[in-house]
């Protein structure tokens, strides 16, 4: 049962849609995600409406009389957008093809198939999605919804982790039975779909089934691979379940705040940083994590003592991460984040067992030399990865060793310490008036190795600069 009036105060503006629709005389429909949010009583910032005609004078008038923004969309579809000043909410105008029950009964899913209109703020809901949402129901209406578009069947799964409603059994028969139809849809729709089931705070769970319902042997068939691939002695699990124990672990990390890392703030505004449109680092992050293993079915050998080695699965698996990634059309700054993901993750696990102080400085300049801004997720990985080991060989010290010297690692990395941002002292042309017997292009060379010792602390001033610089030969620039 909706109640109406309370309805018109959450509607934005409603008084001006009705007076404006009646003025016209259209008709005007709240639809979508919208009305079912409402019922569901979430939080909306994106609104849908339908309109029967006039779409682009309509949307125009509402943008006027409320002082927002007026932006056309598509003039061939017939979509508008009105933003209210401060950009908290946008409100969506489509035009209506055919009646509204028409168009409901085209929609993905019964509890999506809900209009309000909103002249007399009555309820359409042709395929009782009230009903399913009552039900906590996710059913999609015909067959022939997913095989004109098999994308639903990843939307499927999206909303009922979302919501933590079940998949109808009708629904899921048919999404098993056309999920080979997925790759039909274009793989940058597939990657925005994927991208959402990644956004979720707890996706691991919808993740795994995606996987044994095979839904991923048509869009990540690489995941096959990893089944039942046994591992050595330092992991408990084979390397697909090891796979999703670190996606849990990653979660775990996000919900406990990243405790006990310090600089948890900045490190959940590292994350929250968008990359390409809406996606963020952690959803591309949660990516690399699933991909992080991907290399060892190609490198997996046995030793003469019947050892299991993956040697080189970082870089195998580097190489065969760029083929997914260029599959799922992510932005280059994403497949080059994903890359360094993967190479890197095993680093933070070599240098703290290091037993020379001096050579491990070295190395863990090296680490944020190499990684650059990447450095605080490739540690927030190979954190999830140390947990997901598990084996018999994997000792609790050799886990609070590992955890320890990562948190060591966020510190220096949030804390700007001068090992992972060494400051410029001097450039290239003060270099070269220092060496002026030096070639040309061994200047980088030597603001490289100078670099370095500014790091490790070697030298503190400019003065200091330009005395090691000068020590230098120039057959030592390169």
């Amino acid at each position: 049962m909706i109640d109406t009036e309370k309805l018109k105060k959450q509607i934005p503006y409603y008084d001006t849609l009705a007076i404006i629709a009646e003025e016209m005389q259209v008709e005007v429909y709240l639809v979508g995600g919208s009305p079912r949010d409402l019922v569901m009583g979430r939080s909306i910032n994106d609104w849908d409406f339908a309109v029967s005609d006039r779409i682009f004078d309509y949307a125009r008038q509402v943008a006027d009389r409320t002082g927002s923004a007026y932006v056309l969309l598509d003039q061939e579809f017939g979509i508008a957008r009105v933003v209210p000043r401060g950009g908290k909410i946008q409100l969506d105008f489509a035009l209506l093809k055919g009646s509204i029950e028409q168009d409901l009964l085209m929609r993905d899913f019964a509890m999506n198939s809900i209009a309000i209109n909103i002249k007399t703020m009555t309820a359409e809901d042709p395929a009782n999605g009230m009903g399913d949402i009552e039900k906590k129901l996710v059913r999609t209406l015909a067959r022939q919804n997913i095989t004109d578009d098999p994308l639903r069947i990843l939307r499927a799964y999206r909303m009922a982790s979302k919501f933590g409603f079940d998949i109808e059994k009708d629904t899921l028969v048919w999404m098993s039975e056309e999920k080979e139809l997925l790759p039909n849809a274009a793989y940058e729709r597939i990657r925005d779909e994927l991208y959402k089931i990644l956004a979720g705070t707890n996706s691991a769970p919808i993740i795994r089934r995606l996987y044994t319902d095979g839904v991923f042997d048509n869009i990540l068939p690489e995941l096959k691979e990893l089944d039942g691939m046994s591992q050595n002695q330092f992991h408990k699990y084979d390397v697909l379940e090891h796979t999703f124990v670190a996606f849990e672990s990653i979660e775990e990390q996000v919900a406990k705040n990243f405790a006990p890392m310090p600089y948890s703030d900045m490190i959940r505004d590292y994350i929250g940083e968008k990359m390409a449109g809406d996606r963020t680092r952690l959803e591309n992050l949660k990516f690399a994590t699933l991909m992080h293993d991907i290399g060892k079915p190609a490198v997996r050998r046995v030793d003469v003592n019947g050892q299991l080695l993956y040697i080189g699965h970082h870089t195998e698996g580097r190489d065969i991460w760029f083929d997914i990634a260029n599959r799922f059309k992510l932005s280059n700054k994403e497949i080059r984040f994903g890359a360094v993901m993967i190479e890197y993750h095993l680093n933070p696990v070599g240098i703290p067992i290091e037993k020379d102080p001096v050579r491990q400085r070295s190395r863990t300049y090296d680490f944020f030399k190499n990684l650059g801004n990447a450095a605080p997720g490739v540690l927030l990985m190979s954190w999830a990865d140390v947990d997901a080991g598990q084996g018999e060989a994997l000792t609790r010290e050799m886990i609070d060793k590992h955890h320890d010297f990562s948190c060591y690692l966020m510190g220096l990395y949030f804390s700007r310490n001068v090992i992972a941002f060494p400051p410029k002292l001097i450039d290239g042309k003060r270099v070269k008036e220092l060496l002026p017997e030096l070639p040309d292009k061994d200047i980088g060379a030597v603001i490289e190795k100078l670099t370095k010792a500014v790091g490790l602390e070697e030298v503190k001033n400019v003065d200091e600069a330009e005395a090691f610089v000068k020590n230098i030969k120039p057959e030592q620039g390169t």
